[in-house]
């Protein structure tokens, strides 16, 4: 059937990364889902979006993408797949169920199983592996319309916090007093910890530091400035305490980061 003969699998698998930008133009649709861990993921140009497993998101060919885990790495399962079909359905589904090209989810299942499926399907190239393939990828779209369906109860969450967390993503330099935040919100600082360390996976202090080591990671890949001026521009005045903060976060000084990272 036709329905079914416009889309191929290209290829499907899991593997376990470490701290660092990967930054690619995938050939191919994809997506990706992330089972343990967390990290960050952003079309090129965007704002940056810490996602904490279970998360799944996709990517499109010709469109660049930034991602990748924080230190303590993270697991991904993934599919590729390529034709007519995948791009609509890319278009027309899950494009639809999240404008962001992601869904946070609140179990690793069914999804989990489904990705698991496609890449039994790939590894054993069954005679009907488009329609199977198809199918699959229908269920995940439908398992997601579900968990986004279902997930009102963290909106008002969400929505308390995002003016914040895009302050501290796009400004990690400035001083922040998160008591003084606290207030803002009209919560209990220890109320506010508590709810901040909920949505992000991590206190606030630890937030802003992981958006200062982000946006010095950014500098060293994305420009030629010194990298003194990099780390000052991040709010760090004491650049041997940063350098000795980014070696244990990354595993490497900055000026390695540099070598290692600019032609990915």
């Amino acid at each position: 059937m036709k329905y079914f003969e416009s889309i191929i699998a290209n290829g499907a698998s899991c593997f376990e990364g470490r701290r660092g930008i990967d930054v690619r133009q995938v050939p191919h649709h994809a997506i990706k889902l992330i089972e343990e861990g967390r990290g960050f993921f952003c079309r090129r140009g965007e704002e940056l979006r810490r996602v904490t497993a279970p998360t799944i998101f996709w990517q499109r060919p010709g469109v660049v993408y930034e991602w990748g885990p924080d230190e303590d790495g993270w697991r991904v399962s993934y599919a590729k797949f390529s034709g007519r079909r995948a791009g609509e359905l890319l278009r027309d589904g899950f494009d639809c169920i999240s404008a962001e090209g992601f869904v946070q989810m609140e179990s690793l299942e069914p999804v989990g199983t489904l990705m698991k499926n496609i890449e039994e399907l790939y590894r054993h190239h069954f005679a009907d592996e488009s329609a199977r393939l198809l199918i699959l990828l229908e269920q995940i779209l439908l398992a997601l319309g579900q968990e986004r369906g279902g997930a009102d109860n963290s909106g008002v969450l969400q929505k308390r916090f995002a003016p914040l967390l895009k302050q501290l993503a796009s400004s990690p330099q400035k001083d922040y007093d998160f008591y003084e935040e606290a207030r803002k919100t009209g919560l209990s600082y220890s109320h506010f910890r508590r709810l901040f360390r909920e949505q992000t996976g991590v206190p606030p202090q630890e937030y802003l530091i992981r958006c200062r080591v982000r946006a010095v990671e950014q500098g060293l890949v994305y420009t030629d400035e010194p990298v003194k001026k990099i780390i000052a521009q991040a709010g760090y005045n004491d650049i041997g305490h940063f350098g000795r903060l980014f070696r244990k976060r990354t595993g490497m000084s900055p000026g390695r980061y540099r070598q290692e990272h600019r032609g990915a």
